[in-house]
């Protein structure tokens, strides 16, 4: 995307941001900056501190929580307004910085290590730097682990969660009820996951939702015990759906981009790369193999079936993967990666015993009709 082309994308971003936040004043609405952090982490030589500052209304806040589950996603998805670009003082291990939100209130502030990436979870604390009475909100930091034996990056959308995209009714039913049916995990996923990221393994999750999800989702995530870790999602601003790397020219969407990022913060580290064949996981996995030679340990891909699913190209990119000496394999279950995954001394023969556990504990659940139907029967809230 030519330089000019973005900067005219990115000025009208701005525009229309303003434009909304002049409509909600004209509405006599009371605002308040609120600070929201996301999921943080540590490179071998800096901590990487992650956030945004949302222009929330005050009085509709404190109503949204006691809505139905569809109303409050709704809210949040289209209703959330960045705030205009504030200073934000950042805090972790002592050391102290302030920086600009941007135009998408985005925070992402970096601190230089002083010794060894610590490897426990540490929090930093990001506060409105001129508001000194408001309080500071704590951002969990994960840490990096000398022993990790490789690290995961995994799609969300259709691969840990469910998203049912080609059946409406279903979709409507995960967003309408309650968080412990909505989107379901494929069968044995948490198992699957909480293998591959133990002892010590980092775990990132790359997904094309929108940040103003980012609650839902990591909501769900923990209540279906995913193993937890930081979460790069879509910047839903014009001018970010196409960016040009100043480094090598090519024009980058946001799951490029991300899985870039990751890989050249931890240049010591290999990754296992876990994606499905509903989309572009596939392409994406196999570019970024070429792109960094010997990073890329396996790429498991789940088999999807249905309008999105890929077909023709996977043969192509099996084939691509192979020249640059990695394998991709297509699954249609999570056992049949945990076996792969222990041929390739991902895992031991006990964590797939745990896998096929999970597997079929999962397979034992409710459907999330029959949760539904047993929800409208007991006369149950929604939300």
């Amino acid at each position: 995307m030519p330089s000019h082309l973005h900067a005219a994308l990115a000025q009208l971003d701005v525009t229309l941001a303003a434009a909304q936040r002049r409509l909600r004043r004209s509405l006599g609405r009371a605002e308040e900056v609120r600070l929201l952090p996301y999921r943080s982490w540590v490179t071998p030589g800096r901590c990487v501190v992650l956030g945004r500052a949302l222009l929330a209304d005050v009085a509709l806040q404190a109503q949204v929580q006691r809505w139905p589950r569809l109303m409050r996603v709704v809210h949040e998805k289209f209703v959330t307004l960045e705030s205009r670009p504030v200073s934000v003082r950042v805090t972790w291990e002592g050391q102290s910085s302030t920086i600009m939100s941007d135009s998408g209130g985005f925070i992402d502030a970096g601190f230089p290590l002083p010794g060894p990436p610590p490897s426990a979870l540490t929090r930093a604390l990001i506060a409105l730097a001129d508001e000194p009475q408001a309080a500071a909100v704590p951002v969990e930091v994960f840490g990096l682990h000398p022993r990790a034996a490789f690290g995961v990056i995994s799609d969300i959308d259709d691969t840990v969660l469910e998203t049912e995209l080609t059946n409406p009714w279903r979709r409507f039913l995960q967003l309408m009820y309650s968080r412990e049916r909505m989107r379901l995990p494929f069968e044995g996923i948490a198992a699957l996951y909480q293998a591959m990221a133990q002892p010590h393994n980092p775990i990132f999750y790359v997904s094309n939702a929108p940040w103003n999800l980012y609650p839902h989702v990591v909501e769900l995530l923990d209540h279906h015990e995913i193993p937890r870790g930081p979460l790069l999602l879509r910047d839903s601003r014009i001018a970010e759906r196409l960016v040009r790397d100043e480094a090598s020219g090519e024009v980058l969407v946001h799951k490029q981009r991300a899985l870039r990022r990751i890989f050249e913060e931890h240049p010591n580290l290999a990754f296992v790369l876990l994606g499905d064949s509903s989309r572009r996981d596939p392409l994406r996995f196999v570019e970024i193999a070429e792109a960094f030679p010997g990073r890329v340990a396996a790429i498991y891909i789940r088999r999807v079936h249905g309008i999105l699913a890929r077909r023709g190209s996977l043969d192509r990119l099996e084939q691509r993967a192979r020249k640059v000496g990695v394998e991709l394999l297509i699954a249609d279950d999570t056992v049949t990666i945990a076996k792969h995954a222990r041929s390739r001394g991902f895992l031991t023969s006990g964590e797939v015993g745990q896998v096929q556990e999970g597997k079929a504990r999962d397979e034992r659940a409710p459907s999330i009709e029959s949760a539904a139907a047993a929800r409208a029967s007991s006369n149950e809230p929604g939300g």
